[in-house]
C-alpha cells in the first residue's frame, strides 16, 4: 500500500460559498496552486455539494 502525503488541502463548503463564482475562485485557487508549486500534492475537500446551484454544479463540472 503506497501512502501519499498531503502538502496542500483545500477545504471547500458549499453550504457557505453556493454561487457560480465561489466555484470560479475555487478553481482559481487550484490552478494557482498547482503553478506555483510542482510536484506537490494536494487534496480538494467539497462538503455539502448539495448546496450548490445549477449554475455552479455545471461550473465544477465543465
Amino acid at each position: 500500500m503506497i501512502s501519499l502525503l498531503c502538502d496542500i488541502a483545500i477545504d471547500f463548503d458549499a453550504q457557505s460559498a453556493y454561487q457560480a463564482s465561489d466555484i470560479q475562485k475555487l478553481i482559481n485557487q487550484i490552478q494557482t496552486a498547482l503553478t506555483e508549486a510542482e510536484d506537490t500534492n494536494f487534496v480538494v475537500v467539497l462538503k455539502n455539494v448539495y448546496y450548490l446551484t445549477m449554475k455552479a454544479f455545471s461550473v465544477l463540472y465543465d
